[in-house]
């Protein structure tokens, strides 16, 4: 939903100036975005001194929360809450600036307001995944200086790369407080800390209460679909896995663990199918602009592998070299057993190609994304 010159220019400048001021006192960091070696700078507002933050608090009450309101259905009507608020900046004037990986943030309600004019700055935009099969332009930006772009929080985006200029944006995270959504997310957030402690069982238990608050949500069923295969319960987490690529066809990850899902139930074609998707998904997502990313590694590897066992060693290779360079450009940290993994089976196939190995001992199995990684914990905005 886009909503049209909801900052006045005064504000817009004073936002600017005490985030200015706050840069000029603090060294850069971040808990919330990533790369900020590339040309990034953020503030929150809670750092900000409090005649500012009120000014402004003020304001998105009076003036972005009833366009909220008024855009939510009933069922979906709740008091609204800042969870919280940021200034960033990305600055490509030396040299490109990073956007933001592919990720969700964590609260209900995201809300992207230009601090810059669309002309002070080439590429950037958020890019949305769910937008490619239609006609529309998959990376949006906000129309004018002051106007802003607002979407569910969980539904996932990505940060496109700036090419040149400074481009600021104001963010503001809100929560539903009470509504179903907002509990759907709640339950969903406390399943991921389970999944991470390797509690399936409980997992499932919050999800599918989650589920039936919020019963179209992927993501949900994406999670679900990892407990069942951590559990080895093949079936469940194909059928969760088919209903997360229904709701969201256009999820490299999604499509990624459908593979493996499908491979668990022996539909080795079918799983080759899925993994191959997944790639085009994640070259997509590239060639809008996005941070490369472990989507395209591991599936990559996922689908060397299983070619392997068709005695395809070439095009394994070709697969792997392609999933090397992704290790190798991407600035996010890939887990160090994924990257081993690219790098055994690499030599691998390439010994056996050149007629120095055993065909019938391919070293690995496929690997699943499981979406509650460090990337789906943050709360950053493109």
């Amino acid at each position: 939903m886009h909503i049209s010159k909801v900052l006045p220019p005064d504000l817009i400048s004073q936002t600017l100036s005490a985030a200015e001021e706050f840069h000029s006192k603090h060294k850069p960091k971040s808990e919330l975005t990533y790369t900020l070696q590339f040309g990034q700078k953020e503030a929150h507002l809670a750092d900000l001194p409090p005649s500012f933050s009120n000014l402004l608090h003020n304001h998105i009450n009076s003036h972005i929360f009833p366009l909220i309101k008024s855009a939510l259905p009933l069922s979906y009507q709740a008091n609204l809450n800042i969870r919280d608020s940021i200034i960033i900046q990305y600055d490509a004037t030396k040299q490109p600036s990073l956007g933001q990986p592919m990720h969700a943030d964590k609260s209900t309600i995201s809300v992207n307001i230009a601090l810059s004019p669309p002309t002070s700055f080439t590429g950037g935009g958020t890019f949305f995944p769910d937008l490619l099969p239609t006609s529309q332009n998959p990376v949006v930006l906000p129309s004018s200086l002051g106007s802003g772009i607002i979407h569910l929080s969980s539904r996932r985006h990505a940060g496109v790369s700036l090419s040149s200029g400074v481009r600021s944006i104001l963010v503001i995270f809100i929560d539903l407080i009470d509504s179903p959504l907002h509990q759907a997310l709640e339950l969903q957030s406390e399943a991921s800390a389970l999944i991470r402690s390797s509690k399936h069982a409980p997992a499932i238990d919050l999800l599918t209460k989650s589920l039936s608050l919020h019963p179209l949500d992927p993501t949900a069923y994406h999670l679900r679909s990892a407990c069942h295969l951590s559990l080895r319960s093949p079936d469940l987490a194909l059928t969760d896995c088919l209903k997360a690529a229904e709701l969201s066809p256009n999820d490299a990850r999604i499509r990624n663990d459908l593979g493996v899902a499908l491979q668990k139930k022996g539909d080795e074609e079918g799983a080759r199918r899925a993994w191959r998707e997944a790639i085009r998904l994640f070259d997509e997502y590239n060639n809008h602009g996005c941070i490369p990313a472990i989507e395209g590694v591991s599936s990559r590897l996922n689908l060397a592998v299983s070619i392997s066992y068709l005695d395809d060693f070439s095009g394994a290779v070709s697969l792997l070299e392609r999933a090397a360079e992704l290790v190798e450009e991407s600035c996010l940290e890939v887990p160090a057993k994924l990257k081993n993994d690219v790098e055994e089976m690499l030599v691998f196939c390439k010994k056996v190609r050149m007629g120095l190995g055993k065909k019938s001992t391919v070293i690995l199995t496929a690997a699943i994304l499981i979406p509650s990684s460090s990337l789906e914990s943050c709360k950053s905005q493109s």
